[in-house]
Formats: structure tokens, C-alpha cells, sequence
């Protein structure tokens, strides 16, 4: 098969053969990492913290019930993906299921056709679009995080800026594309995709117009990051404030990207990283690990960057840059701005705090990464291909490239306790509707232990954002739980909690309150006496979970 050459039928079909090749070796990866055999879709792939979270969002989205999307700004496209799911069905579970594994395929298709633009052969450029799909990212993020796990815009993003970089964003029809990827990375990944990609396009851009002295230079950056802004601006909602100082907490660490990833297959690397994770700030950062591909392509990109400067002082100053030159630019910026006490900590003091997580940006990093990996292993082997043999013996070594990659990227123990998971789903769904059956449709419900709304943090052992296993299995009950902090909702709610039992039940029933749901993994010595005092204060036995764990006590009529 030629690689390269003038595009005609042919080529065309086997251009258009690579992306459906593309999806089903990615599904197929996907299948076997996360063993999606043995998973049921009516079931969440994950179940606890920031998951149960998801699935309130996914829920409201599709049932138009609770307002949680306030607390996410600048996602309207992956909630209009959401609502599309549900146009095919009406489970929460279901939706966010197929939502998370669409974003895989997603993902390949993206970084495929970003890297076809730049000319990379199709086994290289296949290779690395899958390495990019499966990063240890996708799946910590998973369905805790899966607005942040949609990252599909990203190689779209860095196509665009490249191209700006090199000063190829000409014609009409590669214009209108540059354009309609701004809006697509403005209104998915919260703030933070569209907020690195117009960072990254001013420093492409200045760079661009200082290399040419042409102060015109700036005008297609700058049409870029206005979109980005305006598209921003449309998708806009009441986020949640953050402080100055979570840039700090939150930042990129250059040892997190080259630490081999949590519960790797390889014991040794696996405590090496196991023993990091007693230092300071170690948080959702540990995520951004780029894996060994990942890896030596950001070395080679530092590398890089000295030898361009290195090449200029030897006397070619005049050397057109080429997308390595451009690349190991911008994975230096991007370091500059996300590590933990860079540009964006002064960002964050003197501007915005609204940028919290910079650790994300490395998303971008392993894209550039990855980008440089295969350019040049497709720049070095493609003068090469000049026999049957050779071509065969090319793409085995990919083939070997990529299951490396990916064994390295691809945690042991990945999926989770399937069995375990559906059997506390089932268990929350039949005592919500046990509970259902024991009050009005539409009744109202107080939850113990009144807990913080969000990143209200662990309550004894009850995880974070665990009272919205209510919300999740329900049909018609409204529930306490969700008024955000520094509201007076959930001030009163904090007061009611600390009352006497009686005083509680007689207090909630008067405030058309019809029940008390308690998480006994919320409270510690005290709850014996609580239960107690709670059952003589409702004068009947409460319904209990068939795990134990949930306790439902009906109020007695104000």
C-alpha cells in the first residue's frame, strides 16, 4: 500500500476505511480493559464519591429534574450528547454508561484525523491516536469525572493551533473548521479546554508574528480566542467560586507525568508510584501520567527544543520550523503555565481563581507528546518502505509499539467489582422504592447526616456525595440533600440536624417533611442512641436496606 501520494479513489477508500478500522480496534481495546462482558449497563461502571455526583447530573439532564448543571460551566455539548442518549432512554445509568465508553471512540477518531492532516502515515498515526484514546486520564477520570474525561476536542484543538503556528490557517474552508473546533472546545471540558487552547494560541501566535515581523500575524489567533471567549460566554452558568490557592493544590507536576501509572502491571514500578504518593499536593494530578510512549515523547520534546536553539547559534537561523519546532514550544508554555507555582498561580491571584485544576492541561502535553512519537518514528521508517517485507516488518513494529503502550498505560485490576457494584445498586433501589411506597408521590424526605454540598468531604465513612443514592433511584420524592453551601437552605438543614431527635422529627414534620433517610456509615458512637431515639420520636420500626446500611423513618403527620 502507498502512504503517501496524490489522492485518488483508491486512496480515498482506504482513507475512508482507516476511521471505521479505527473505532473497532478501539472498541475492541476498550472491551477487553474494561471486560465490558461482564457489565451491566443498567448498572454505573463505578458507584461511590464523585460518581454517585455524575449520575445526579446525567439524571437531571435527561428527566429535566434537579438544577445541578449550575455547578458546571461551559459543557452544554456533552450535556446535549447526554440528552440525546436519553431521547433512547430514560435511565440515568444507561446514559452515563454509554456517554463515557462514546468518548473513547470519540477520542480515536479525533487524534486519527488530526494526525492524517499533518501528513502522518496511517499505521503511526493510528497507533498514536490509540495510545491517546487509552491514557491512564480516561479511565481514573472515568464516570467520577466524566465531563473531564471528554476530551475528544483536544487533537482537534492542537491541530488548529499548529496550523496557526505555522502559519497555514488559509482558505476558506480550513477557516470555517478552525472556527466551528473553537465553539466545540468552548462549550465542552468546563473552562479549562478552551481556556489552555487560547492560552496556547497566543503564545503560537506571538511567536508566529515575531518570527515573520508581521504584526498581521496576530489577527488569526486573535479572530480564535475571541471565539473561544464568546463561545465560553454562551455556555456560561453560575459556577461554583473557587480560592487563589487551589491553583497551588491543583497543579501540573513534571514527576507526575513521568511516574509510571497507579497499580501498574510491574510490581516494582507500581510501588514506586504507590511511595510518591505520600508527598505534598499529590491529588488529582496523579493522573496526568503520560505512560512510556507518552513519556519519551515529551523527553524528546524538551530535547528538542534545546537542539532548535542549538541548530540557530550553529549557523541556521533562517530553518523553517517544522511541527516539532512547534510542539516542544508549546509543551514548554504549557509546563510554564500549569505547574504547580507557574504563570497560572499569578493567573489565579491577580485575574481569575476560576481556573483551578491546571493539571489538566495534560491532556494537551499528551498529544503533543504522543504527536512527536509518531512523526518521527513516521519520518524514519517511511523512506524505508520500499518492499513487501519491509512494509510488513513496519507494521509489526507499530503493532508492538502500541500493545506496549498500551499494557504500560493500562492499570492492573482496571475494571471494577462488577458483582459487588450491582449488588449495592439493587440493594439502594429496592429500599428508595420500599420507601416510595411508605409516602405521597412528590413527598419530601431529610437526610442524616446533613452533609455539604459539593466536596462537603468524608462524613465518619460516608463518602462524599453518597445521600444521592435517593435522588438516583427515585421517581417522584424530593430530597434535602444538594443545597449548596453558604445558602440558607443548608444552614437551616445543618441547625434541624442538631436538634434532639423529637425536636427534629417534630420540626421536619411541621416543615411538610415526611420522612427521615439516615446513612449509618455517617456517624460513629452516636448512632445506636440516635436510632433509638428516633424510633420512640416516630413511633415505628424504620425500613432498613438490605445491606444495612440506609434507614428510613416515616414522620409522623404535623
Amino acid at each position: 500500500m502507498k502512504w503517501i501520494g496524490r489522492i485518488g479513489m483508491g486512496q480515498q477508500l482506504r482513507e475512508a476505511a482507516l476511521y471505521p478500522l479505527a473505532v473497532a480496534m478501539c472498541v475492541g481495546i476498550l472491551f477487553a480493559a474494561l471486560k465490558l462482558t461482564r457489565a451491566d449497563l443498567r448498572t454505573p461502571l463505578a458507584y461511590s464519591g464523585e460518581a454517585l455526583f455524575s449520575g445526579a447530573v446525567v439524571k437531571s439532564v435527561v428527566t429535566g429534574g434537579a438544577g445541578l448543571r449550575e455547578f458546571f460551566a461551559g459543557d452544554n455539548f456533552n450535556f446535549l450528547l447526554v440528552k440525546i442518549l436519553g431521547l433512547f432512554t430514560d435511565h440515568f445509568a444507561v446514559a452515563l454508561n454509554l456517554f463515557y465508553l462514546l468518548t473513547f471512540p470519540l477520542t480515536t477518531l479525533a487524534a486519527l484525523y488530526a494526525f492524517r492532516q499533518f501528513r502522518v502515515s496511517p499505521f503511526p498515526a493510528l497507533c498514536g491516536s490509540l495510545l491517546y484514546t487509552f491514557t491512564f486520564y480516561h479511565f481514573s477520570r472515568g464516570e467520577r469525572q466524566f465531563l473531564a474525561a471528554a476530551y475528544y476536542p483536544v487533537p482537534l484543538m492542537v491541530m488548529v493551533i499548529l496550523w496557526v503556528c505555522a502559519g497555514r490557517l488559509v482558505g476558506r474552508r480550513r477557516v470555517i473548521l478552525s472556527l466551528l473546533v473553537c465553539l466545540l472546545v468552548a462549550a465542552t471540558g468546563g473552562v479549562y479546554f478552551s481556556f489552555f487552547a487560547g492560552f496556547l494560541l497566543l503564545v503560537g501566535g506571538s511567536l508566529t508574528a515575531l518570527r515573520r515581523r508581521q504584526s498581521r500575524a496576530l489577527l488569526a489567533p486573535a479572530l480564535l480566542i475571541l471565539t473561544l471567549w464568546v463561545g465560553h460566554l454562551a455556555n456560561m452558568s453560575s459556577a461554583a467560586k473557587y480560592s487563589p490557592a487551589d491553583a497551588e493544590s491543583y497543579g501540573l507536576k513534571i514527576t507526575q507525568l513521568l511516574l509510571p501509572v497507579d497499580r501498574h502491571r510491574v510490581k516494582q514500578l507500581a510501588l514506586v508510584k504507590d511511595e510518591y504518593r505520600w508527598n505534598p499536593l499529590i491529588n488529582e494530578n496523579r493522573d496526568a501520567t503520560l505512560g512510556l510512549v507518552g513519556g519519551a515523547g515529551f523527553l524528546t520534546l524538551v530535547g528538542w527544543l534545546l537542539y532548535h536553539n542549538l541548530a540557530a547559534s550553529l549557523g541556521r537561523p533562517n530553518r523553517e520550523p517544522g511541527p516539532l519546532d512547534h510542539l516542544s514550544v508549546l509543551n514548554l508554555a504549557a509546563l510554564l503555565l500549569a505547574t504547580i507555582g507557574g504563570f497560572g498561580a499569578l493567573f489565579n491571584l491577580l485575574v481569575s481563581p476560576q481556573i483551578r485544576a491546571y493539571n489538566r492541561v495534560s491532556v494537551y502535553v499528551a498529544f503533543f507528546s504522543l504527536f512527536a512519537v509518531v512523526y518521527l518514528l513516521d519520518r524514519g521508517t517511511r523512506a524505508r518502505l520500499t518492499s513487501r517485507r519491509r512494509r510488513v516488518a513496519c507494521g509489526l513494529g507499530f503493532a508492538l509499539v502500541l500493545t506496549v503502550g498500551l499494557l504500560d498505560q493500562i492499570p492492573r485490576h482496571l475494571p471494577p467489582d462488577y458483582a459487588a457494584v450491582r449488588a449495592e445498586y439493587r440493594s439502594d433501589a429496592e429500599f428508595v422504592s420500599q420507601v416510595e411506597a411508605a409516602v405521597p408521590p412528590g413527598a419530601k424526605i431529610f437526610q442524616l447526616p446533613a452533609a455539604t454540598f459539593p466536596e462537603g468531604g468524608t462524613v465518619n465513612v460516608m463518602g462524599d456525595y453518597d445521600h444521592f443514592r435517593g435522588f438516583l433511584h427515585s421517581k417522584n420524592l424530593r430530597w434535602s440533600y444538594g443545597a449548596a453551601k453558604g445558602r440558607w437552605e443548608a444552614e437551616w438543614q445543618r441547625q434541624v440536624a442538631a436538634l434532639p431527635a423529637a425536636e427534629m422529627a417534630r420540626a421536619l414534620a411541621g416543615a411538610g417533611f415526611a420522612g427521615i433517610y439516615l446513612n449509618r456509615w455517617g456517624y460513629d458512637s452516636e448512632l445506636a442512641k440516635l436510632e433509638a431515639d428516633l424510633t420512640a420520636a416516630t413511633g415505628a420500626a424504620p425500613i432498613i436496606s438490605r445491606n444495612g446500611r440506609l434507614l428510613f423513618f416515616k414522620l409522623r403527620p404535623a
